[in-house]
């Protein structure tokens, strides 16, 4: 359909040679994914070709009438919000309350060469500036984690990747103050965290995999009890299928809390 003709088709295949990558491309195929999935692989790779596909509809918001945000996306930031424009809002606002500072505590571990514990929140940062359309601090953050995995790191990359991120949050910080008051994202409703651990307990005992659906619906409130790195251990192990482990950090983090 003309529609779809720049629309990036991404194979998801068990072959994994390079004559194998080499046939996929010829056919017209933009990225191969080999088996088994490492589902932050697919994310990103799903986040590189988000920003290009071509969405002609009348029903879509266009972010061109909006005032520019330096160092973000918007079009971008709206996919993840379903083009939903109050969503979009809360996202920000949610991350400038939550993730605005994470920086400073990978900062902090990589100062101490403790860098098994900076993934955690590099990884976590790293989703939400992707989920926001920040995709010039994403891709910074993704060179540092490459540096670290691959023994590579440098200080250099980290003032890189921090140069970049604080000015995208003083660029973020403008753009919600200058939104009318109608415009700005509600505070979220107050839930009762054992509640939603009962019933996440009662489906992943069952190996009920609604229980991932139930874990996504509650996450981002969970994640203002519970803090950010919390969440995002619960969430990888989930996607793992350690229903047991992810029970665990849950129960001691409500625990703590």
């Amino acid at each position: 359909h003309e529609r779809y003709k720049n629309l990036p088709i991404i194979a998801i295949s068990a072959h994994a040679m390079e004559k194998d990558a080499s046939y996929m491309h010829n056919q017209g195929f933009q990225e191969l994914i080999t088996k088994p999935i490492i589902p932050q692989t697919l994310f990103d790779t799903l986040l590189c070709y988000s920003k290009h596909i071509d969405i002609n509809s009348d029903d879509v918001f266009v972010a061109n009438t909006l005032p520019k945000i330096e160092g973000i996306d918007i079009n971008l930031g709206l996919i993840y919000a379903a083009y939903d424009l109050k969503r979009y809002h809360d996202m920000l606002e949610d991350f400038m309350k939550h993730y605005s500072s994470l920086h400073k505590i990978i900062k902090a571990f990589l100062a101490n060469k403790n860098f098994q514990d900076a993934f955690d929140p590099i990884i976590t940062l790293r989703m939400h500036l992707g989920n926001i359309g920040a995709i010039d601090a994403h891709r910074k953050l993704g060179t540092l984690k490459k540096k670290i995995q691959n023994e590579l790191y440098a200080p250099e990359f980290l003032d890189d990747f921090i140069d970049v991120f604080e000015s995208l949050v003083d660029a973020i910080q403008n753009y919600l103050y200058s939104l009318p008051s109608t415009q700005q994202g509600m505070p979220s409703q107050k839930i009762d965290a054992e509640e939603i651990y009962t019933l996440l307990k009662q489906k992943l005992e069952e190996s009920d995999f609604d229980a991932i659906e139930q874990w996504n619906t509650h996450k981002e409130a969970l994640e203002t009890i519970l803090g950010p790195l919390t969440t995002t251990k619960v969430n990888k192990l989930l996607l793992s299928f350690e229903f047991e482990e992810a029970l665990k950090v849950l129960n001691k983090a409500l625990h703590e809390y």
